[in-house]
């Protein structure tokens, strides 16, 4: 496992997200850093419901995630349609 993990932010909230989230941190290269939603309460709540570390930082404007010098790589999720 690498010692200097990426910081993953991940911009959506859909159903495949926490799958993504899940091998990426496991793959030993990625520490998920933050969350994108629509609304802060939401992504609080996908925190949450997921079970991620309360200091992963949750934003609703695009621009402060992508001016967080922090954020090492971004995942878009694109919404999905379940079938």
């Amino acid at each position: 496992m690498r010692s200097n993990k990426l910081n993953l932010a991940v911009v959506g909230t859909n159903f495949i997200v926490p799958q993504f989230i899940d091998a990426a941190v496991r793959s030993g290269y990625f520490r998920l850093h933050s969350i994108m939603s629509r609304k802060i309460q939401s992504g609080v709540n996908f925190r949450h419901s997921n079970g991620y570390d309360k200091n992963v930082v949750v934003y609703d404007d695009i621009r402060d995630l992508v001016n967080d010098e922090k954020v090492d790589v971004v995942y878009i999720a694109p919404p999905n349609i379940a079938t």
